[in-house]
């Protein structure tokens, strides 16, 4: 079976969850800001999104803790996620007496 075409996006929003195991060297050493983002994103350049400039692409990296360890990306158009939490704001301020 032939598989869809990957989406392209003029400006991408990518989200960066980073889970990891808790260990006996984990909970001292884990710092979102020293994982290799910068690996991921140059990966998912020219696939999904055309460069990694402000232009083209936004980015979010959050961490948890978990049982096992996983990195799970989401991909999205960044217009979208822009006008949903805008929409969230409005109906916040609205929602104010």
């Amino acid at each position: 079976a032939a598989q869809e075409p990957l989406p392209y996006f003029e400006k991408a929003f990518v989200e960066i969850e980073i889970v990891t195991p808790r260990g006996s060297n984990n909970a001292r050493v884990w710092d979102t800001s020293n994982r290799a983002i910068q690996v991921i994103l140059n990966n998912l350049k020219g696939i999904f999104f055309r460069d990694d400039d402000m232009e083209h692409m936004a980015f979010s990296v959050v961490g948890r803790w978990g049982e096992k360890g996983v990195t799970i990306l989401r991909i999205s158009d960044s217009g979208q996620i822009s006008a949903d939490q805008s929409r969230q704001v409005l109906d916040k301020k609205q929602a104010k007496p």
